[in-house]
């Protein structure tokens, strides 16, 4: 079913003007919002009991990490010094690559350590968006005064 990704594409677009509009300077809060949720959501799968509530969360999982995943993207492109801004954004989708790469031999491994199990490879995404969560509020907040020594060295699109 294609709902949780269209819903997710969409998101990422409300998720972008959300940040633009209300957010600005206080991105990490967003972020560690969306990682949290994503927890939240990723847990109450592993919990569903029909396929239709699965998809529901999964849904909804897909919105906390449009929400996740715009900071994540835009806080490099504000922040990092403008000579860097593409060195750093090939850093950071590098490795998100990894992490796709790596992320479902981690899962089938942690499947086949449990005899099949699908808990803890639930259980191991939860974890994973929870340390997201507090990887994004432990973001260096800049000062109103920093913001503007940014925006005036950060690239602009």
């Amino acid at each position: 079913m294609a709902l949780p990704y269209v819903v997710g594409f969409l998101m990422f677009n409300v998720s972008g003007w959300v940040l633009d509009k209300y957010m600005a300077g206080r991105e990490k809060y967003l972020a560690a919002a969306g990682a949290l949720l994503s927890a939240i959501f990723l847990f109450l799968m592993s919990k569903a009991t029909s396929v239709a509530i699965f998809i529901t969360y999964l849904t909804l999982n897909s919105v906390a990490l449009a929400f996740f995943g715009t900071v994540l993207y835009t806080i490099v492109i504000k922040y990092a010094p403008k000579e860097l801004t593409g060195s750093a954004s090939g850093l950071v989708t590098f490795a998100g690559q990894i992490a796709g790469a790596v992320s479902p031999v981690a899962i089938g491994v942690i499947i086949s350590l449990f005899n099949g199990s699908y808990n803890a490879a639930f259980w191991f995404l939860v974890i994973a968006a929870l340390v997201g969560s507090i990887v994004a509020l432990s973001i260096k907040n800049h000062s109103e005064k920093s913001l503007k020594e940014l925006e005036n060295n950060s690239a602009v699109i």
